[in-house]
């Protein structure tokens, strides 16, 4: 969205055939290419760079009339030739999959993307927004700081609006929409350096396009094009965050300023002499050693990052020691890092390492003190034997639920804690509310499922028929092995209900042989049998 304007409007500018080829061939990958992004973002961007294009051509051709872009242009017959020969190559380039106007990466039409951008009820970033908002109303003026708003946000989630992209899996890092991630981080003061910046360079778009005589009218529209569509994805997505975008964003300006004539006639020719060749000396040197020092810590990040992907993904394979040592090397590059802190304690909670995890959790939770995964984590090494710290783990827990009241996993650990700790009444405080977040969250995508460790929880302070209301609802969402099997338990050996239980364990083996403690469930099976048959 960024690139494609230049090549269309160069296109309708062109003096030569062999330009008008060349610009068809770039805007014709360029468009092939922006089908296949699947991306809202990017078909809105183009749509309203093309309803700019035909707004400008309009209003230039009402106002200059034979001076106009259309009427100045040349070769329009194979402009428009080639025009249509775009349109038709992209109408069969969608259909180059074996479901035509569908992916076979995926099987949402491409027409359905295009008719979900006007559907906000089930945009799943829609409630970040409205929550983001709050965040703005308490720090208007100076923000919550610069790249803070990840951090800030697990304050702010389900404020206004029940969050469905903000939970314990999957925690946001990026609004997807830059405009508001920026509010929120530096406030109106950084705000207002982005206005003025906008006042310049429409000032500047403006003038241009304004004057018939302008030789460069071509290229501002073109680039004005360009930073329009990276401006409306900037509402969807995050292109500032992203290298090329950013660069291309400076690059544009940089042209448009280069471009503006009253920008030329305020050049200054400095002669280098005496004190000012000093100064310059003394800047060059400064700069160069900022540029040296960026690129240092450019190259450590990157080493680190690669260290840290080799780590995650050894996590996923269960491979903790491996992942420990990548984690460690990563942190040895990058100590700034919440995300490798992270993944050293959670690895070694996973080796049976408690004592040695809760180091690395809580320098984690120093840099990022709202992550509740690492905070949980932390809770769990501290109850974890033999280094077992119930009043350490009360303590987390009290702090993840003073700033997320609605934590169903802290609910469930904190009802534990206080029962062990023979703390009765203030266990069944904490158990009523536990009840009431799960089912807020029942059934909410991205949240949970919390059956399990909920269902565990009922069965510990001796609610029996909640827990079997908690499996049958989780059989009943998703029946698979273990959820049968969670259930035949709670009936065989809780409820006494043993036939139920027996039924339950037979299709919990039908669906898997081999779930874990599937000899358990043979013998419950076995022994129910030969009882009744005597």
């Amino acid at each position: 969205v960024m690139t494609l304007p230049l090549a269309f409007v160069l296109l309708l500018s062109a003096r030569d055939k062999f330009n008008i080829v060349i610009y068809s061939i770039a805007s014709s990958i360029g468009s092939w290419f922006l089908i296949y992004t699947f991306a809202r973002q990017a078909y809105v961007a183009m749509s309203v760079e093309l309803f700019i294009l035909l707004l400008v051509i309009v209003l230039d051709y009402w106002k200059n009339k034979n001076n106009s872009l259309l009427k100045t242009t040349v070769l329009k017959r194979s402009k428009g030739i080639a025009l249509i020969t775009i349109l038709l190559l992209l109408s069969l380039a969608a259909n180059f999959t074996d479901k035509g106007w569908g992916s076979e990466l995926n099987s949402n039409l491409k027409t359905d993307k295009i008719l979900s951008i006007v559907d906000t009820k089930n945009n799943p970033r829609f409630p970040a927004w409205r929550n983001t908002i709050e965040m703005i109303k308490e720090h208007p003026i100076t923000g919550v700081g610069v790249g803070q708003w990840g951090e800030t946000y697990p304050l702010y989630y389900d404020r206004v609006m029940n969050d469905v992209i903000f939970n314990e899996k999957t925690q946001l890092r990026r609004l997807h929409n830059d405009y508001l991630e920026m509010f929120a981080n530096f406030g109106l003061i950084g705000y207002l350096f982005l206005l003025w910046l906008l006042y310049l360079i429409a000032k500047i778009v403006l003038l241009a396009l304004t004057n018939k005589s302008n030789e460069y009218r071509n290229i501002v529209l073109a680039v004005t094009l360009g930073l329009t569509g990276f401006s409306v994805v900037a509402m969807f997505s995050f292109p500032v965050r992203v290298y090329l975008p950013a660069f291309l964003v400076f690059v544009y300006i940089s042209l448009l300023f280069n471009l503006d004539d009253s920008c030329k006639k305020s050049f200054v020719i400095i002669k280098l002499r005496g004190k000012v060749l000093k100064l310059f000396l003394f800047l060059s040197i400064l700069a160069g050693s900022i540029s040296v020092f960026a690129s240092k810590y450019a190259y450590d990040w990157l080493i680190a990052e690669h260290h840290a992907l080799n780590a995650s993904a050894l996590i996923i394979l269960k491979k903790y020691n491996l992942a420990v040592n990548s984690s460690l090397e990563a942190l040895l590059y990058n100590k700034k890092s919440p995300v490798y802190y992270f993944m050293v304690g959670s690895s070694l909670l996973n080796l049976n390492r408690p004592k040695d995890s809760i180091f690395f959790l809580k320098k984690a939770i120093d840099i990022s003190p709202f992550n509740t995964r690492a905070l949980l984590q932390l809770a769990v090494a501290y109850q974890s034997k033999p280094t077992q710290d119930l009043e350490m783990e009360r303590k987390v827990l009290e702090f993840i639920l003073s700033f997320d009241p609605k934590n169903v996993n802290a609910l469930s650990y904190l009802v534990k804690n206080l029962s062990i700790n023979n703390r009765g009444r203030d266990a069944a405080i904490v158990y009523k509310r536990l009840k009431h977040y799960f089912e807020h969250f029942n059934g909410r995508s991205n949240f949970g499922p919390y059956h399990a460790i909920v269902g565990l929880t009922a069965i510990s302070v001796g609610d029996y028929k909640y827990a079997q209301y908690i499996y049958k609802d989780a059989i009943k969402q998703l029946p698979s092995a273990q959820n049968y099997y969670n259930l035949a338990i709670l009936e065989y050996d809780y409820l006494k209900n043993y036939k139920n239980g027996v039924d339950l364990a037979k299709k919990s083996l039908a669906i898997d042989p081999n779930i874990p403690r599937h000899k358990e469930m043979k013998l419950l099976i076995e022994k129910y049998e030969s009882i009744t048959k005597q």
